[in-house]
């Protein structure tokens, strides 16, 4: 295309590219020492850059967040030191900056807006980020296997010497978990097992571990016991746990299997962007009125925003955890800090019974924002789309403005570059004469000459003759045909510019947008809702299956509900508040919880718990739980499969939505426009005939 020289020789264009060749530089040397194979002094001077470089990234208020929730994340796998974390976040940042840069760099070369490229710089930010966690799951799944192997390793020792403490020193273990598999020993042969059994569970926060933990340490304490059959509770659990874990690989391969690379198709799309708009302008001229025009460019942006949106839900639906356990965003809760703000959003949310039925909403959602967080996060959507569509027309109107009165080519359906061509195909015209001549007519229609309508018939012969002149003193050696032509050309580009403004109306379709955007998080809390129901029935099947272990266990209604706390992830506050208020009136705690529950089975779930309380133990109110097991897993793997399966369909109709988009919007639309004003335009000279 022409105007990518002109965007080639630009001092944006000139700095992408030395952004672009430094960052290839700096990721090529941080890659080179990430596989360097040193000694020891040397990997420790590696581990103390990463750890510096990551306290100098801290420092940034922009990546500070970030860097918190990641490094949480991270610590929450149990699999790395605190120095890994740190030079794993590192060369992460590090490569996501890079990328980041190299993404705009291209971005540029492809695109001659700069809205587009800051839209592919968000897109390569989401894009690192994605991969991280992609990366933390593929380690979890490792994890996952490796305990598999380690708890059937144990079992057996077990079984050879009836001692959790031996079993565990001479079970074999994968290199991801045998410092774990030391802190566990050494917690069971602790003076302050209980003690060191907590701190373990808050350095150790990966549940079936926590749980294997729990295991060892109340059998190594209390003894394992044997049912009427001889069979050994430690095994039985063992062999309880094993079989979620395979129930959990299980899952994941089969997610993996159903979703494979799907978000990385929603990608395709937005290279295509420049190929399709090159071959319609090179071979079908007139569509240059819609791809350079306002239409364009809104069609354009509207497709990189689609694939945006749409590879953000595929890899959100993709992931282990579909549901964030805290959905708050930081920016707002310190936003509510300024006592302006918060009695203004104060005075705007609603009162007494809406404010009630709302609260019911975000508790039902298990969401953590209050209500005034809720506003705020409507208003800032609201304020934002509104100043971006706006920004999205100013920028549309002035760069179709600026390509249009910059564009020389032809405005028919067809190209007749062939025709203006000498017989090595090289123009006989250059650019800069014809825009000339151009400019020349503007500005003469602009002090009323050569009224395109009137010259129907009732322009004046000195004016078509002064047309002509203007024409032939820059194409001299075409023919009358050719110049009829060029007026026509000429005619199309002035009315077409004429056409190109800010109107006021475009303020109001910023407005309707913009309360749109009002509205998105409703429809946000409508989706977690739907994602949630999954989780909850996944969750639940999973505190079922805790609950059948520690009723093997011999265990109270206040130790069950402390190990509960610590395993769930949705119901967490929940458990968390009826564990601290056991101990005052269990009953009525209990209650409370049974009110919060949206789940009947759960409520189900607690009524059994209430009578341990006093009445029963936990093995005499859950012994239905060991009857039905068999029938809880296939239940457990059946309703795991069918949440996988619909967000597999709700994700492939997702994944086409770009390519369509790209079809009907870019292609088909300008195709269509042009075909039906060039019959339009033909029916008329029938008509006139």
């Amino acid at each position: 295309m022409k105007y990518l020289s002109e965007i080639m020789t630009s001092p944006v264009m000139i700095a992408g590219l030395v952004i672009l060749v430094l960052t290839f530089i700096a990721g090529a040397v941080i890659l080179w020492l990430a596989k360097q194979k040193t000694n020891y002094k040397k990997q420790t001077k590696q581990e103390a850059f990463y750890c510096c470089l990551y306290e100098e990234y801290k420092k940034i208020p922009v990546l500070k967040t970030y860097i918190r929730v990641m490094t949480k994340k991270l610590s929450s796998m149990s699999v790395y030191s605190k120095n890994e974390v740190k030079a794993i976040l590192s060369k992460y940042l590090t490569a996501t900056i890079a990328c980041v840069a190299a993404t705009v760099s291209v971005a540029l070369i492809i695109f001659s807006d700069i809205t587009s490229v800051i839209l592919c710089g968000v897109l390569a930010y989401i894009l690192l980020t994605t991969m991280l966690e992609k990366r933390m799951e593929r380690i979890n799944y490792i994890v996952y296997t490796q305990l598999k192997y380690a708890m059937e390793s144990i079992r057996l020792e077990y079984m050879r010497c009836n001692d959790v403490v031996e079993s565990l020193e001479t079970a074999t273990y994968g290199n991801r978990i045998a410092k774990i598999m030391e802190n566990i020993h050494s917690v069971l042969i602790s003076t302050h097992g209980e003690l060191r059994l907590k701190e373990f569970f808050e350095t150790t926060p990966f549940k079936p571990i926590q749980t294997l933990a729990y295991v060892c340490y109340s059998i190594n304490n209390t003894g394992d016991e044997y049912d009427a059959e001889g069979n050994s509770t430690f095994i039985s659990t063992l062999l309880i746990m094993n079989k979620d874990i395979n129930q959990e690989l299980e899952r994941q391969d089969y997610q993996f299997m159903k979703f494979g690379k799907l978000e990385y198709l929603t990608l395709i799309p937005i290279p295509c962007i420049p190929f399709v708009q090159w071959f319609l302008l090179k071979y079908m001229p007139g569509t240059s009125i819609i791809i350079e025009g306002i239409a364009g460019y809104l069609i354009r942006i509207f497709i990189i925003v689609a694939c945006i949106y749409c590879y953000d839900y595929i890899s959100k639906a993709n992931s282990m955890h579909v549901v964030k356990e805290d959905d708050r965003i930081l920016f707002i809760y310190n936003l509510l800090k300024n006592r302006r703000i918060y009695h203004f959003i104060k005075n705007i949310t609603p009162k007494n019974r809406k404010r009630r039925i709302l609260k019911q909403r975000l508790e039902n959602a298990f969401s953590k924002k209050s209500i005034e967080e809720f506003y705020v996060e409507k208003l800032l959507y609201a304020v934002v789309i509104f100043c971006f569509v706006l920004l999205l027309f100013f920028s549309a109107t002035i760069a179709g403005r600026n390509y249009m009165l910059h564009y020389t080519g032809s405005l028919s359906m067809i190209s007749d570059e062939k025709e203006y061509k000498d017989k090595n195909g090289e123009p006989l015209y250059t650019q800069e004469e014809l825009l000339k001549m151009d400019l020349t007519y503007i500005g003469l229609r602009d002090r009323g000459k050569f009224n395109f309508e009137r010259m129907k018939g009732t322009l004046k012969e000195t004016e078509q003759e002064e047309l002509t002149q203007l024409i032939r003193g820059t194409m001299p050696d075409i023919n009358n045909l050719q110049v009829e032509d060029q007026k026509t050309r000429l005619a199309k580009k002035y009315d077409w510019l004429q056409k190109v403004h800010f109107y006021w109306y475009y303020i109001n379709i910023a407005f309707v947008i913009a309360v749109v955007g009002y509205f998105l998080p409703n429809i946000t809390l409508r989706k977690r809702n739907s994602f949630l129901k999954e989780e909850e029935e996944e969750e639940f099947l999973q505190l079922q299956t805790i609950m059948t272990i520690l009723m093997s266990m011999n265990c109270d209604t206040m130790e069950a509900l402390e190990h509960l706390t610590q395993i769930s992830t949705i119901h967490k506050d929940m458990l968390t508040y009826c564990y601290q208020g056991y101990a005052s009136n269990p009953i009525a705690e209990l209650n409370t919880m049974i009110e919060k529950t949206p789940i009947p089975d759960f409520k189900r779930f607690i009524e059994k718990m209430k009578m341990t309380v006093d009445e029963l133990s936990l093995k005499e109110a859950f012994i239905d739980l060991i009857q039905n097991r068999e029938h809880l897993c296939n239940t457990r793997d059946e309703v795991l499969k069918n949440n996988i399966d619909d967000r597999r369909n709700k994700c492939g109709q997702r994944a086409k939505m770009p390519f369509m988009m790209t079809l009907i919007l870019l292609f088909v639309f300008p195709l269509m426009y042009m075909g039906f004003t060039e019959m339009m335009s033909g029916i008329n000279e029938l008509q006139n005939i």
